[in-house]
């Protein structure tokens, strides 16, 4: 089973994000109803909630492109041990069919001073 890896930036970013739209949606409301009566800083709680939903927004997208960027360079050092492999495998396979040459040649001349047996075994 594969062990999760906690992500404390992510999870950073999804409390501000969760935060900042829920005080963004209770000022909203509050305002609306008439229950906040507000001097002049309160009406900067939007901007607050509201840039706090955006950095959070901002290190969440940070993050996946990291992962992203990680992916591709995980690929890449795929991609490079794939041609390695591609170039062991044709170098077997040239030293195999040259072993098959011999071994062919290595035969015809064994039934050449066997005068009796033919490549069968009769």
């Amino acid at each position: 089973m594969k062990k999760r890896v906690i992500n404390f930036a992510i999870i950073i970013s999804w409390i501000l994000i969760t935060l900042g739209l829920l005080v963004l949606f209770i000022f909203i409301m509050g305002k609306s109803f008439g229950l906040i009566h507000s001097p002049v800083w309160v009406d900067y709680i939007p901007h607050m909630a509201g840039g706090a939903t955006l950095l959070g927004i901002a290190i969440q997208t940070g993050k996946t492109l990291q992962q992203l960027k990680d992916i591709n360079a995980d690929v890449n050092k795929m991609d490079k041990k794939l041609n390695e492999v591609v170039k062991d495998t044709a170098t077997i396979k040239s030293t195999v069919d040259a072993h098959d040459k011999q071994i062919q040649k290595i035969d015809d001349r064994v039934y050449e001073n066997s005068p009796k047996k033919d490549r069968s075994g009769r």
